[in-house]
């Protein structure tokens, strides 16, 4: 994706070198994502988006980017910003366990059955 360059050039800027700016760059784009992703959780409950899983998207791409964002995240507890890590923690955790069940769906080892839900008027 578009963002990984830079997250990888910041994650490597405020590991090797503290006292640059890629700490503030990476904790800017961890808050960035995380915030956006929020808005789209809160979107989600409020009704008024529908959220689904990507079943199309590689599983290369897909853990590519996970493993990326959660660099960025150990990076950041790693530096010293642990308020910036616990406000980023859930949208990782979140996104960590939908990219596994996306992963167990596409492999097959996951699967959707449609079951027959009997309506309430049938049975009085």
């Amino acid at each position: 994706m578009f963002y990984q360059v830079p997250m990888l050039v910041a994650i490597v800027l405020a590991v090797v070198y503290p006292e640059s700016s890629g700490s503030t760059a990476l904790a800017s784009i961890m808050i960035l994502f995380s915030s956006m992703f929020y808005l789209l959780i809160f979107s989600a409950m409020s009704g008024t988006k529908v959220v689904d899983l990507d079943l199309e998207v590689s599983l290369h791409s897909l853990w590519q980017n996970r493993l990326i964002t959660i660099s960025g995240s150990v990076a950041l507890y790693v530096i010293g910003m642990t308020e910036v890590f616990y406000y980023v923690l859930p949208y990782q955790l979140i996104g960590l366990f939908c990219d596994m069940l996306a992963t167990g769906f596409k492999t097959g080892i996951l699967e959707i059955e449609e079951m027959d839900i009997p309506d309430e008027k049938d049975d009085n």
